[in-house]
């Protein structure tokens, strides 16, 4: 009878501790699939904003390259407007001494005509290789801009899923852990935006301005 007793009594311990065991379990097979989907929800956020930055990256590098490059070749004419009218001052007074009678000027001034042509040349030839190219790092830019508007809107609205999603995810895990989730950092992206409608409601304003400063300037000619 004794022995009955201990044996009923063992049993019913033991299924009390696999009791136990099997709701530990649970609890732990949930708080590893808040976590893992905590870390996936994370991971699709901080892969969002990478190609959120990389569009955005490209579209301002396009935009620097042109302006740049734009500036250059502006300058790089002017130098060769520059270099024709100083050639052709110098060549101006060497065709005079070209047809003087003394020998030794002549001949002197033939000699300088043929190094001037010579260094007007090789000098015309590396402005231009310089505009070449200053004209395909520009067209670089242009289709760095277009490239990046292309995935900008795509990029954006993936980031913005991601950051719901995120939200969502980031609540249950907080609730099953107990731990506190990371937090996102995404102003700059805001502030960029924000940044990016003002300056469209300047240049807007801007634009409207010169339009009505033009239009009294008729007028006055009128």
């Amino acid at each position: 009878m004794k022995f009955l007793k201990t044996t009923i009594l063992a049993m019913f311990g033991f299924s009390i501790c696999a009791s136990a065991q099997t709701v530990q379990e649970k609890v732990d097979a949930k708080v590893d699939a808040a976590t893992a989907a905590y870390e996936a929800a994370l991971a699709k956020v901080e892969a969002a904003k990478r190609k959120v930055f990389v569009a955005d990256s490209l579209i301002m590098a396009g935009e620097e390259a042109i302006e740049v490059n734009k500036e250059l070749i502006s300058t790089l004419n002017e130098q060769r407007k520059e270099l024709l009218n100083e050639n052709k001052s110098e060549r101006k007074a060497l065709n005079k001494e070209v047809k003087s009678k003394d020998k030794d000027i002549k001949k002197q001034a033939t000699a300088q005509l043929k190094d001037l042509d010579k260094s007007e040349k090789n000098a015309l030839k590396d402005i231009d290789k310089q505009i070449a190219n200053a004209t395909k790092a520009m067209s670089k830019g242009e289709a760095n801009i277009a490239k990046g508007k292309g995935q900008i809107k795509a990029a954006e609205a993936a980031l913005d899923a991601a950051l719901d999603k995120y939200e969502a995810v980031a609540e249950k895990y907080e609730s099953v852990t107990g731990n506190k989730a990371a937090s996102i950092d995404n102003d700059d992206q805001g502030d960029s935006k924000k940044d990016k409608k003002k300056d469209k409601k300047k240049d807007k304003k801007k634009s409207k301005k010169d339009r009505d400063e033009d239009e009294d300037e008729e007028d006055d000619e009128d």
